[in-house]
């Protein structure tokens, strides 16, 4: 059985069209904050913890759980609501991977608010769970720690900054960057590979 495959949901399974930052920015905007030119792009893939309170004392001012509060419960009510949508073909490739060994997502959502939506679509694949969200490396070592391999086994692939620097973080083996990311980001870190899609990675595979 070959190790674990660790995907990434937004970018990689999911499409949420960047309703998840335009969220974030809606509720700091409320709250008084318009966050400056590009400073939200760093926090792409990131929890609302890190990207609240990053944004927030990055402008000066101190943490508001609240506000993280906030932000998570609306991109729970906009996944439940169907603001992130499936990617074509992600359901069949996920499938075929399943039946070859395991499969966990990861993502700056609650597990409890993806479960649903990927285990009816998905049998078979895991939610990887940690008490800190991206870019924190934690959900990504429990995967490796769940299966007995060392990080180096992990097949990873990722969309967004915040997973890229989790995988950096935990000593991911092989890192694939599925879609566009900045180019400040791969420079960063070690990228094993770059496809445009789910869709070629699982014919080159």
């Amino acid at each position: 059985m070959s190790g674990p495959l660790i995907v990434e949901h937004v970018g990689v399974v999911g499409d949420d069209r960047g309703s998840q930052v335009r969220t974030l920015l809606e509720v700091l905007a409320a709250w008084g904050l318009t966050p400056r030119p590009g400073a939200t792009d760093a926090l792409a893939g990131a929890d609302a913890a890190h990207a609240v309170t990053t944004l927030l004392v990055g402008h000066g001012h101190p943490a508001d759980p609240s506000l993280v509060a906030e932000v998570e419960r609306r991109w729970v009510r906009d996944l439940v609501g169907g603001g992130i949508t499936p990617i074509a073909g992600a359901e069949a490739i996920l499938r075929t991977e399943v039946a070859r060994r395991p499969v966990v997502v990861v993502g700056n959502l609650p597990p409890e608010a993806l479960e649903p939506v990927l285990g009816s679509v998905m049998p078979g694949v895991m939610l990887a769970r940690a008490a800190r969200g991206l870019p924190h490396p934690d959900a990504i070592r429990a995967v490796a720690s769940a299966h007995a391999v060392p990080p180096e086994a992990l097949t990873l692939l990722a969309h967004s900054p915040a997973m890229l620097l989790a995988a950096a973080q935990a000593g991911v083996g092989t890192i694939v960057l599925v879609g566009q990311a900045n180019a400040r980001w791969t420079e960063l870190v070690p990228v094993t590979a770059r496809v445009a899609s789910l869709m070629a990675w699982a014919a080159d595979a």
